[in-house]
């Protein structure tokens, strides 16, 4: 699968280490724009009582349904807060062609999207759900809790307003991923500086260098 890394060039060390090291960095959750990542409601299946998530230590919102009679909240959810602390995440990109995430992670067009590969099979690539609510996310019952199926699950899971990055994520306890293969081609945006340019291909001579292109009256990108 062709999946994209969006860069500027204030961030040049990761954008060699990407070509140069075949890795790519995993953050922590915290570490991530998206405030509401790791965040997740929670349904139980007796008793009742709402119960407030706070894995970055702030009040999230509550959770519905139904209550299992712990005082201080189920201590599966706690199991799962700790294992999605523990993960990172590096956030890839199926689409070269959105206008939005050259605007948003290539500072403005100004910067460059890394094409790699990695293969579909890959058991730490997941593809990201788009759901309107977190509520519920998770459902507790006897037996239910699977810790790692779940924190995965919670990672894996975000709300509608990012349908447009379409994201493919890494998820794994380490900090660097190692790409399969090589780094298939650098596409430059549109506001890429020609000294930009200059610079990348002397850095990296054997890397196809692409420029974006852009349709004068739909908008549309694709590769010049």
């Amino acid at each position: 699968m062709k999946l994209y890394k969006y860069r500027d060039f204030g961030n040049i060390e990761r954008v060699y280490e990407i070509i140069e090291s075949g890795r790519l960095f995993c953050s922590s959750i915290t570490e991530l724009n998206d405030p509401m990542e790791g965040s997740y409601g929670c349904q139980y299946l007796v008793g009742k009582k709402h119960e407030v998530s706070d894995l970055n230590g702030i009040p999230l919102y509550s959770t519905f349904g139904v209550w299992d009679q712990v005082k201080t909240g189920d201590p599966r959810m706690a199991l799962i807060d700790k294992r999605v602390r523990e993960m990172r995440v590096c956030a890839l990109s199926r689409t070269y062609r959105s206008v939005l995430m050259w605007s948003h992670y290539a500072r403005g067009h100004t910067g460059l999207a890394i094409e790699v590969d990695i293969p579909d099979s890959e058991k730490v690539l997941y593809k990201v759900d788009y759901v309107r609510s977190l509520s519920g996310l998770i459902s507790h019952g006897p037996g239910s809790a699977i810790i790692e199926t779940e924190a995965i699950k919670v990672l894996r899971t975000k709300t509608r307003e990012w349908k447009y990055e379409q994201e493919s994520r890494i998820i794994t306890d380490s900090k660097y991923y190692d790409v399969p293969s090589v780094p298939m081609r650098i596409l430059l945006g549109l506001r890429c500086s020609s000294t930009n340019e200059v610079i990348l291909r002397k850095l990296f001579p054997k890397v196809e260098i692409r420029r974006m292109k852009q349709h004068p009256v739909n908008g549309r990108l694709r590769m010049a």
